[in-house]
Parts: structure tokens; sequence; C-alpha cells
């Protein structure tokens, strides 16, 4: 996990739906699939160009390694007790 990002959680229903992660002006964006939420649908990066997935994909290979991040995203609610 990059140690130097930030990374924001949205979820509904404890399932995750987007990650935001960032450090400083760098900005990656993952929206998961609503079926499978260790699968992305889409993808914007942080030179702002968007990927729309017609297969979800794993975020771990999207985002230079700060994929990684949506990980904790979809665990969090396990951890918490919540799943």
């Amino acid at each position: 996990m990059p140690q130097d990002y930030s990374a924001e959680f949205y979820y509904e229903n404890n399932t995750l739906l987007f990650a935001f992660v960032y450090k400083g002006q760098e900005e990656y964006r993952f929206y998961m699939s609503p079926n499978d939420e260790t699968k992305c649908i889409r993808y914007i990066g942080s030179d702002g160009n968007t990927q729309d997935f017609e297969a979800p994909v794993s975020s771990a290979g999207l985002g230079q390694g700060v994929g990684n991040l949506c990980e904790a995203g979809y665990m969090e609610p396990y951890w918490l007790g919540k799943k």
C-alpha cells in the first residue's frame, strides 16, 4: 500500500462503490462494480483521462499501484464487523 497517499471510500449498504486516492494534486478515482466491489468499472487517472470497462477489472493494476488501496476500502466493513 502506498504510504504517502490518502484515500477516501464511499459505501452503500456496506459495499464499496467509489474510492478517491490522492497525494497533493495527484488524484485517482475508482468506481467499483455494484456486483463485485473488488472490481473496477470506471477509472479516472491523475491525467484526467477516463476509462470505462465493458467487463469489470481488478483495481490493483490501475493507477501506478494506488489501486491497491481499494482493497482496504472493500475490506473495511469486514474489519469493522459490518459484514
